[in-house]
């Protein structure tokens, strides 16, 4: 019983990717709303012939006719909640990237990593949070110390997230998988341990079995591995890039994670990735500038 849920809630988030919530919803809603009038009316046709119409019956129409004006409106709530967390997170952007532009990347390069762990936690993960539908979020970022190495979680939020000691080499696990790929990786249920590949635009390209150990993601029930990576110079498709390292979000909820949050972690890794790509170029600058004034040039 439990897997057949399973199978139906994944049907259902992969059905609510590829159709526009919106038009769906609104469609849903004016076909009900006509066909209901429309059975009124007719259902009025035929009962005006007899001696003695039932009332009761006309009742249940105006019922119905009530009870979709509500689903209605409980959708437009839900519509009103979404544009006021996207009026938020766009506020969080802007003040990310205000400070973003007064960061002192030179001094990032030259060993001052908390410089760039404040800005990337309390600037970065902190206000992003506060945008996300997913109930009791968990970020980490992980990043590969040196090339070829495990990845390893340097950045997290909240503060109080406790994480396993599970270090993924390239092409292992889901954050493994997002590392080597330069590929969102969507866990929705990690007790089956399999996940969906997602394409930039969120559709479903591909799946991956035996992803992880049983253990390695407890507690967490649902996971979001989003690639951190800067495009190169002459790359216009996008797909080849110079990944830094990987965003998880994690959620104690089996399908935890909705549509609007996954648009929201795309957002939060590329500025991640905005950040990590300065300090590469500043570390490149101070390396050649050193370089020259040691042979006196």
């Amino acid at each position: 019983m439990n897997r057949l849920r399973d199978i139906f809630n994944l049907l259902r988030w992969e059905f609510s990717r590829s159709t526009k919530r919106v038009y769906r919803n609104s469609a849903i809603a004016f076909v009900v709303l006509s066909g209901l009038l429309y059975f009124y009316d007719v259902a009025e046709h035929f009962l005006h012939w007899l001696p003695d119409p039932p009332e009761k019956f006309l009742y249940i129409i105006v019922a119905i006719l009530v009870l979709a004006g509500i689903l209605h409106l409980f959708h437009q709530i839900e519509q009103w909640k979404e544009s006021k967390r996207e009026r938020r997170f766009a506020k969080s952007v802007v003040s990310i990237l205000d400070e973003f532009s007064g960061l002192d990347f030179r001094a990032i390069a030259e060993g001052n990593d908390q410089v760039l762990t404040n800005f990337v936690k309390a600037s970065i993960l902190k206000l992003v949070t506060e945008s996300l539908f997913c109930r009791k979020p968990t970020f980490s970022v992980m990043l590969q110390p040196n090339q070829g190495s495990r990845l390893e979680i340097f950045y997290h939020w909240p503060p109080e997230a406790k994480f396993g000691d599970f270090k993924p080499l390239s092409g292992e696990g889901a954050a493994g998988l997002t590392f080597e790929d330069n590929q969102t990786v969507y866990v929705p249920i990690t007790k089956h341990r399999w996940g969906m590949k997602l394409s930039k635009e969120g559709l479903l390209e591909g799946w991956d079995f035996e992803l992880f150990e049983k253990s390695s993601l407890d507690p967490f029930k649902c996971v979001l591995c989003v690639p951190i990576s800067a495009r190169l110079p002459g790359d216009n498709t996008g797909e080849a890039g110079n990944v830094f390292g990987v965003l998880n979000l994690h959620s104690k909820k089996a399908f935890g994670i909705k549509d609007f949050d996954m648009d929201i972690a795309q957002v939060t890794a590329r500025l991640l990735a905005l950040v990590f790509d300065r300090r590469e170029k500043e570390r490149y600058l101070l390396t050649h500038e050193t370089r020259g004034s040691g042979t006196g040039h």
